[in-house]
């Protein structure tokens, strides 16, 4: 007789791993597993920050949007996307590349790092080398992402310092910018254009500046990390009104400055307070004065925006074509449209540009 029994839930969970517990004391808390066996699961518990021994089959694998998942049995299997919508046991997984989107129980799903990302090398100094005592601090200013068995694993950060033994100081971009040291090995440089880093100049100590999250422009002169309240300079007389729109809460908006004009810094939204706009730069939250912001609006097919104002604020769409100032976009994740229905269409100026939501 063919063996019918669904797979258990916790045999997709390995270490590392993102989990809540099910049952026990510690029911409904969210973990990372530090070490496995066939019945037992060693989970850290970050909000008691104690280290808890569980049955496997009290834990679960708990993912959320923004995971990068694969699909490790079933119809889909082999496929590979990020999480858009979890729905008690049902998991909305969509391939950004061809935009297919499924619905998968979770249990046949598993956490996925590709394998294109690339664990930083720690380097040894050799006897006789001459050269700077530390050779790892070619990698002070790169932005990367935490692996390996670490609660903090799928965070991102900024590695301030290094040092010989092949440890690292990362700044934690959801800890407050805290600093926290991790083996080099255990930490993953982000591609290109997620790195904040990648065009980082080296300074007179040996350390290297991380320049402004786009690597095509250059630091505004005008801009001050350190000041609270900076001085404005250019006006800007673009409506920001839609800043305080509610849905736009915890979206990743891009935005831009009037202090350097085309070289302007390119920033991510991260709140609004009265006249003063908080901005992510180099993983570090500034201010703004909000007569200096601009947003940013979108130039090619490709895209990532949300619109500023009507029903669908704060939803992800991408630009399909622009044709002089009017653009063709499509949700994501897309849906398959009938004969009668079109691909909406928005004035650039409408639309905000974004970056995708984090893992």
């Amino acid at each position: 007789m063919a063996n019918t029994t669904q797979p258990r839930l916790y045999s997709r969970v390995h270490q590392g791993d993102r989990v809540k517990i099910t049952a026990g004391e510690y029911v409904g808390l969210v973990g990372y597993v530090r070490a496995e066996s066939d019945k037992e699961m060693s989970v850290y518990l970050e909000s008691q920050d104690v280290t808890i021994d569980i049955i496997r089959h009290n834990v679960r694998a708990n993912y959320l949007v923004g995971d990068k998942v694969r699909v490790a049995q079933g119809d889909n299997i082999g496929m590979t996307g990020v999480v858009v919508e979890v729905e008690g046991r049902r998991v909305h997984v969509v391939d950004l590349v061809n935009e297919s989107e499924v619905s998968v129980r979770s249990e046949l799903l598993e956490f996925f790092e590709e394998a294109a990302q690339i664990a930083l090398r720690p380097l040894k100094r050799h006897k006789g080398d001459i050269g700077p005592r530390d050779p790892n601090n070619i990698y002070n200013g790169k932005s990367v992402a935490v692996s390996g068995l670490h609660s903090e694993k799928g965070y991102h950060g900024i590695i301030k310092h290094t040092h010989p033994d092949g440890h690292a100081d990362v700044e934690l971009e959801a800890k407050q910018q805290r600093l926290q040291r991790f083996p080099l090995h255990d930490l993953i440089i982000l591609p290109a254009s997620e790195n904040m880093n990648s065009s980082a100049t080296q300074d007179v100590d040996g350390s290297r500046t991380p320049p402004v999250l786009s690597p095509m422009r250059d630091l505004s002169p005008a801009w001050n990390p350190a000041s609270a309240t900076p001085e404005p300079t250019e006006q800007s007389s673009e409506d920001l009104s839609c800043l305080n729109d509610d849905r736009l809460h915890g979206v990743r908006i891009m935005l831009t400055t009037t202090d350097a004009g085309p070289s302007a810094p390119i920033m991510e939204f991260t709140g609004i307070n009265d006249r003063v706009v908080s901005v992510k730069m180099r993983g570090q939250i500034v201010q703004k004065c909000l007569s200096q912001i601009l947003l940013v609006h979108p130039t090619k097919a490709g895209d990532i925006v949300t619109p500023r104002q009507g029903p669908w604020v704060g939803q992800i769409f991408k630009v399909r074509e622009i044709i002089e100032d009017t653009c063709s976009i499509h949700k994501i994740p897309a849906k398959k449209l009938n004969k009668k229905e079109s691909h909406p269409t928005m004035l650039r100026i409408e639309l905000l540009c974004m970056y995708l939501p984090y893992r």
